[in-house]
């Protein structure tokens, strides 16, 4: 069956023009430009970075059990045994000590170029996990700094080591405690956020990452919305704000809307009104240019009462909330419970997640530290795969950059913030509770062919699965995120 062409409306290129912030880059015009830009973007055709270390890792963790693992068996293979010579005249034993000094050289010049090998630092990892989950602190320690060692002098050469090297880290904020890793981590993110908004743009521009959140949300909304005169968006995590102007060119288009309210939720970080403020802006200035009725908020979500001070008469509320480039899972799950309960308050039309796949609510489950950072590996591996292909070619240099500010933020977050007390775990057990009263519905057939004839436009294996209410973008044979709609029961 073939499908209807599909235009997206979007405007983004509007935002680079209004604001200095953006520079030289642009986004997207529409799914026609956006086609276009991937054919001149192509990544050069026939073209590809070939690395062999993904396939060997994914094999190597196909075959791991976390649960099983036994990390002294592994640093057993690693520690150099030096052989007692026997008694004899002094002229063998001298022979003896030079060959088994030349052994031992040889050794260790085998077991440093084997460790540098991916497997060999996938155990050293998944070892200091297991240390970690043990509180085993010296060997965790003496671990990380084996690591670190190995790392430094080779970090650079491929893929696979710059991830081990941000789990490496993540392990060592971990072991430190909270105060110590969030002051170095707001240290680097300082020296980081110069490049963030680039990063976000190359990583909006040249994969489906973000473009299949934005667009999959956005339609569910439309759909939600369909015949309402007054509709207000109230959004968990605004950042830029270019989910938006698709939305609102597509409403504009319809000529039924007499008002698009937005309000966006601050995070409570600093400089963060600012910006929103900046976004409310561009925002506004865009309505105005497509004649649509258009009011921007924004609120802070210290606890759930401060929702009922908003005024909803008559308009149709809906709640966005999307995951994919703000962890939800730990430090955040705080936010997400206060933001889903003060919106419940408001008796939505409907409720749209979009999360990645390792934080999902709807999975969440007690693990151990160890269980939660193979699993996290396989997630972030596959997804620093699906970018490198995405950048390959002359977008190489781009891939660290997104590397650096997108990926290795997040790995930083995830490892060091998991909760390892059974208390925290038992919360995060509890974290599908925040939608109580909501069931999940199935996606539109317009919006999944929607969705896959997106990812026709970018290079890679990536697919469409729709699956038990869900509509998730995977890579291979990994969901990297997924997106849900959920509405109150009893409308169902």
């Amino acid at each position: 069956m073939e499908l209807e062409p599909i235009d997206f409306l979007t405007n983004y290129s509007y935002f680079s023009q209004q604001s200095h912030e953006f520079g030289e880059c642009s986004l997207t015009n529409s799914c026609s430009s956006l086609s276009e830009n991937s054919s001149q973007n192509s990544l050069q055709d026939g073209y590809f970075l070939e690395y062999a270390d993904q396939n060997l890792l994914q094999q190597e963790l196909d075959q791991f059990d976390p649960i099983n693992y036994n990390f002294e068996d592994f640093l057993a293979t690693t520690m150099d045994h030096q052989s007692i010579p026997e008694m004899g005249d002094s002229r063998s034993v001298q022979e003896d000590e030079e060959e088994e000094e030349e052994n031992s050289k040889t050794m260790f010049k085998g077991i440093q170029a084997e460790l540098m090998e991916e497997e060999s630092l996938t155990d050293l990892l998944l070892a200091a996990a297991d240390a970690v989950d043990a509180q085993n602190h010296p060997l965790v320690s003496n671990l990380i700094q084996k690591l670190t060692n190995l790392l430094l002098c080779d970090m650079g050469s491929s893929s696979f080591n710059q991830l081990a090297w941000f789990f490496t880290r993540g392990l060592h904020y971990k072991t430190v405690g909270y105060d110590i890793a969030a002051h170095e981590m707001a240290e680097q993110d300082q020296t980081m956020n110069k490049n963030s908004l680039s990063a976000f743009l190359m990583l909006q521009q040249l994969s489906p990452y973000i473009k299949f959140a934005h667009f999959t949300a956005n339609q569910a909304i439309l759909e939600a919305s369909e015949g309402e005169k007054m509709i207000h968006v109230i959004d968990f995590d605004i950042m830029e704000g270019i989910q938006w102007p698709p939305l609102m060119a597509d409403l504009a288009a319809k000529k039924q809307v007499c008002l698009l309210r937005l309000t966006a939720i601050e995070q409570g970080n600093e400089n963060e009104q600012r910006r929103i403020e900046e976004t409310g802006r561009r925002l506004s200035e865009f309505a105005k240019s497509i004649n649509l009725p258009f009011k921007f908020d924004h609120m802070g979500i210290e606890k759930d009462e401060n929702f009922e001070q908003i005024q909803v008469l008559g308009q149709a509320v809906i709640a966005n909330c999307s995951g994919i480039l703000h962890s939800l899972s730990h430090r955040n799950s705080s936010k997400l419970e206060t933001f889903l309960n003060g919106v419940a308050k408001l008796s939505p039309k409907c409720v749209v997640l979009v999360e990645e796949e390792l934080f999902k609510v709807s999975k969440a489950q007690p693990m151990s530290f160890v269980e939660f950072f193979f699993e996290a590996f396989h997630h972030f591996s596959s997804l620093s795969d699906s970018l490198l292909r995405c950048f390959s070619g002359v977008y190489e240099n781009g891939f660290k950059q997104v590397m650096d500010e997108f990926l290795g933020t997040r790995i930083l977050e995830s490892v060091s913030q998991f909760p390892c007390e059974k208390n925290a775990m038992n919360l995060r057990e509890k974290a599908f509770d925040y939608l109580k009263g909501y069931k999940k519905i199935p996606f539109s057939s317009f919006n999944c062919s929607q969705a896959k004839y997106l990812i026709t436009l970018f290079r890679g294996d990536f697919w469409v699965q729709h699956e038990n209410g869900s509509l998730s973008l995977c890579w291979k044979s990994r969901p990297l995120c997924s997106a849900t709609i959920w509405v109150p029961t009893a409308k169902i």
